[in-house]
């Protein structure tokens, strides 16, 4: 994600701003895949677990 400034009167506050939250966007998505490889994995291993049993 890149920050683009839309006008040359952007002070270093509006930066800092957006670059934290550029930050927080990156971070939830970043949680948000490791939880759906968390979710993917557990339903491999349940589905492993139903086909050991038959």
């Amino acid at each position: 994600m890149y920050i683009r400034a839309t006008s040359e009167r952007m002070t270093i506050r509006d930066v800092t701003v957006l670059c934290r939250v550029e930050l927080a966007v990156d971070a939830w998505l970043e949680l948000t895949h490791m939880a759906n490889e968390d979710v993917r994995k557990r339903g491999r291993d349940v589905a492993e677990k139903q086909a050991r049993r038959g």
